[in-house]
């Protein structure tokens, strides 16, 4: 896309998000220029989560062989579950960015580890989180039909867990 010399600084948020959906779609997301769209896209939008420390938390949880809440991965950047939670798991929210974060950075699909308190042994995803995993990981172009759902999380789990085991 030839794009890798244009200077980010001057366009807001809404034609970052473009750019990047376009990406996506194109299926481009190893392109440099990508990383440095999703780059953008975090400083503009920063609010209190923060992309590396998610990421930091994530992979200690990785190789420790363990799951880890969306409230632990909030206080990884010091900010109150009940103020997260609503820019954490809406579309285009942290966990959706750091979906794009992991993918381009070629990691596994870390936010596969991230469950609620109730299912912090087991690791199982509820109906709503479940589907916005799918979508987030169908947004990246991979295609997961409806009834492979839950095997597709427990692999990107193992994958996880196995990756973490080798840092």
């Amino acid at each position: 896309m030839a794009n890798e010399n244009v200077d980010l600084s001057d366009y807001p948020l809404n034609k970052i998000e473009t750019w990047i959906r376009n990406y996506q779609k194109q299926r481009k997301t190893e392109d440099p220029f990508y990383l440095k769209l999703l780059t953008r896209r975090e400083e503009l939008s920063r609010g209190d989560l923060v992309i590396q420390k998610s990421v930091e938390h994530l992979t200690s949880a990785a190789k420790a062989g363990s799951y880890t809440t969306y409230g632990d991965l909030a206080k990884a950047s010091g900010v109150s579950w009940s103020k997260a939670r609503y820019s954490m798991n809406n579309a285009g929210g942290h966990l959706d960015q750091l979906l794009d974060y992991c993918h381009a950075q070629d990691l596994p699909l870390l936010t596969a580890i991230c469950v609620n308190q109730e299912s912090l042994l087991t690791g199982e995803l509820q109906d709503d989180a479940l589907k916005g995993f799918i979508k987030g990981v169908e947004r990246l172009g991979v295609s997961v039909e409806q009834n492979e759902w839950i095997d597709f999380l427990k692999e990107e789990q193992q994958r996880c867990f196995e990756w973490g085991r080798g840092q």
